[in-house]
């Protein structure tokens, strides 16, 4: 029985990661001018361009609690008054980690509704404000130093998993 559970989890949780994260792209697809461009989509219901925004303005307003005042130029730039400008692109949002985690929560099966809900929010606002944090540093950063040598979306995702596990440890220790 413990074999079935497992096996019904791990197929459940691919399920759902390949599900948000082509799901995720597929979206992003249709809200980007191009082949299958969805014009409605992209005006009103465009979740990319909104979270964009939340990772934008809050890195802006973290940077100018470090001391450093920025603006936002343009809906995919930050940058440090009378300095450089880092890009935030589609990659940068960290949709496939976000997919993971939601993913594991849905899949994992003895958690009530109410609970699911509580740790995707959890984990949703953890893994933001991690990517609130690296955009506003590397922002900060790339007008000290050159930054083509610092692989920081590895980092990022190193440091995300590592608070995907320990997010897990919780979750599943929960009552």
């Amino acid at each position: 029985m413990f074999k079935n559970i497992i096996l019904r989890f791990s197929i459940k949780f691919i399920l759902l990661y390949l599900l948000f994260y082509w799901g995720t792209n597929f979206y992003m697809g249709i809200t980007a001018p191009g082949n299958l461009y969805i014009p409605l989509l992209d005006k009103y219901l465009n979740i990319f361009d909104w979270y964009r925004y939340l990772l934008l303005y809050s890195a802006k307003g973290f940077t100018h609690m470090l001391g450093y005042p920025a603006v936002i130029p343009d809906k995919y730039h930050l940058k440090i008054i009378g300095g450089r400008r880092l890009q935030l692109v589609f990659s940068c949002l960290g949709t496939a980690l976000l997919s993971i985690w939601f993913a594991f929560v849905l899949a994992y099966p003895i958690a009530s509704i109410q609970k699911k809900i509580k740790w995707i929010a959890i984990g949703f606002s953890i893994i933001t404000l991690l990517n609130i944090i690296r955009i506003a540093s590397l922002t900060i950063i790339a007008n000290k130093v050159n930054l083509n040598f610092i692989d920081h979306h590895t980092y990022f995702n190193i440091a995300v998993y590592i608070a995907i596990l320990i997010m897990i440890y919780f979750y599943t220790k929960e009552k």
